[in-house]
């Protein structure tokens, strides 16, 4: 039961750090369109929040997670420890030669470490620095603790003063629900009657849950407002570079918050000195620029020379791709080409059997023809011998008389169309 409760606010803090990164992304977005001639900006399209939402999701999901859960750990203690932190720190500079007391501090002090080194670093200022610089959580972190330590005291006490306006609104939405809660219930007959369905017993419950409910909701928006007041303000903080013609900080919020590059307590201080500062600063803001150009440099070269290892990748393997294919194919006709041999090579034993078959047809044909011809021959030869009459031999004196001669004639045999005439058999016979 303990895993699927915290699982259940860690995923509400996952999104709750995802609809932050969003309405940064669209402040953002906002801050950096230039500006028109007359100080005005244009109009952003409406669903610019569905991308960072997207952005959120596809680069920063576990930044987000990693975010979300130390937000839920360190979220009820650091309000505690800021104030302990604040308090160690005065009361440090009070305490030399007192024992006691700095034994005190000393414990105090662990609380102060534990903020400056874990607490402060977990605030929606990393969300906000994530968007401008699209770096992990960690380093987000860092670079926003870094940008409100350069900043002047005015500033980072704005960035502040933005989470006591969070707190104002939902206490003041609150007490303003509790109080038309409580006005309600005891005014309106539906809810005193106690012949009313709708009658109200407890009153004080149901200002409370009206009271808790109203503040609830205002966090959402004052939540709201308090991301979009910081985003802008680290935007200006980081238009720092000269960019030419091209500006983008209004002129209302330049003239209320005064130059980004000023830093320490600044304000105060003689001409010169004044001067000498501005110098400098431009000098680091020079010096800074041809660091970024280089690093820039650099980085277009490495996204260069990944995009021609990309582009190689993908030619070596379309070429692999290309061979595989004409392998396959080459393999496919020879497969074609095998079974093209195989089954010629069975016709042809087919047909060879056949050919068998009709010739070993033709000699028993042949040889039963024979048979049959060599017993029509007997048959012939015996009807003739049948035939043939019994002479008697004549005596040796007697003149030898000419024997008559007995021609027999065998009608002819009908003629049929386009064939010649049958002659007729003639046999003599003495």
């Amino acid at each position: 039961v303990a895993f699927y409760i915290i699982g259940y606010f860690w995923t509400l803090e996952t999104m709750s750090l995802i609809f932050h990164f969003a309405a940064s992304f669209y402040a953002v977005s906002w801050y950096f369109t230039p500006c028109r001639a007359d100080g005005s900006k244009a109009g952003l399209d409406g669903h610019i929040w569905r991308t960072g939402v997207c952005y959120a999701l596809r680069y920063h999901l576990g930044s987000m997670a990693m975010g979300a859960a130390l937000t839920l750990v360190f979220r009820p203690v650091h309000a505690p420890m800021a104030v302990l932190a604040k308090l160690a720190k005065s009361s440090h500079r009070h305490v030399d030669g007192d024992e006691d007391g700095e034994g005190i501090t000393e414990h105090c002090l662990g609380c102060v470490w534990c903020f400056d080194e874990v607490v402060r670093f977990v605030n929606k200022n990393a969300i906000i620095c994530m968007v401008l610089n699209s770096s992990s959580y960690f380093n987000s972190a860092s670079e926003a603790v870094r940008a409100l330590g350069k900043a002047n005291p005015e500033t980072a006490y704005l960035n502040g003063s933005s989470g006591s306006l969070h707190s104002i609104g939902m206490l003041a939405a609150g007490c303003l629900s509790g109080y038309l809660a409580l006005l309600t219930v005891q005014d309106v007959g539906l809810f005193t009657s106690q012949n009313s369905s709708y009658y109200v017993e407890n009153r004080v419950a149901v200002v409370v849950a009206v009271g808790v409910l109203g503040a609830s909701v205002a966090s959402c928006f004052m939540g709201l407002f308090d991301v979009v007041f910081d985003t802008l303000l680290f935007c200006w903080l980081s238009d720092v570079k000269p960019t030419g013609n091209v500006v983008f900080v209004p002129p209302s919020l330049q003239a209320a918050l005064g130059p980004a590059t000023q830093k320490g307590s600044g304000g105060s201080g003689d001409g010169a000195e004044h001067g000498e500062g501005m110098e400098e600063e431009k000098k680091k803001v020079a010096e800074q620029e041809r660091r970024d150009e280089a690093a820039r440099k650099a980085q277009l070269e490495r996204e260069a020379q990944l995009e021609r290892q990309a582009q190689q990748i993908a030619e070596e393997e379309l070429r692999r791709a290309a061979e595989e294919r004409e392998e396959a194919l080459r393999q496919e006709k020879v497969r074609k080409l095998e079974a093209q041999r195989l089954e010629a090579q069975q016709l042809e034993a087919e047909r060879e059997q056949r050919r068998e078959a009709e010739k070993e047809k033709e000699r028993a044909r042949k040889e039963k023809e024979l048979r049959e011809e060599e017993a029509k021959a007997e048959k012939h030869a015996k009807e003739e011998v049948e035939l043939q009459p019994a002479v008697a031999p004549a005596p040796a004196v007697a003149a030898a008389a000419p024997a008559p001669v007995v021609t027999l004639t065998v009608p002819a045999s009908p003629t049929r169309e386009g064939s010649e005439p049958d002659r007729g058999d003639s046999f003599s016979a003495a």
